[in-house]
């Protein structure tokens, strides 16, 4: 299988309130872009994030994570991105600005695929 190009995403705002504690990133709200975006939502949870020193280099390794994603992407993105939104389908349904898309994802370990559920 050769390349696989994404298909491009603007967002107009990108508005993040998040915390680091007790080694927890804590996403306590992600908005990104706005009603007349392609795509928009918000992101929240948490983030299991060890910083390693490495050769006098900090860095951050994230060791698993749980996060809420609610998404709406107009007809026009969802024409370009089917093939990437396929496999989220699962979770989409109607909504006034297009079609809407409500899960969770959590993994426990680092390289490990996470586990997809509905959001409610």
């Amino acid at each position: 299988m050769g390349s696989l190009n994404l298909p491009e995403i603007k967002f107009s705002s990108i508005d993040l309130k998040s915390k680091y504690q007790a080694g927890k990133y804590v996403i306590d709200t992600m908005r990104l872009g706005t009603a007349s975006d392609d795509l928009s939502g918000t992101v929240k949870g948490d983030l299991n994030l060890v910083v390693q020193n490495i050769n006098g280099q900090m860095f951050p390794v994230v060791n698993g994570y749980s996060l809420a994603i609610d998404l709406v992407a107009k007809p026009s993105f969802k024409d370009r991105a089917s093939f990437f939104l396929s496999f989220i389908d699962r979770f989409q349904s109607v909504d006034p600005a297009g079609t809407r898309y409500k899960f969770k994802l959590v993994s426990m370990s680092p390289g490990a695929p996470p586990q997809m559920t509905p959001l409610q």
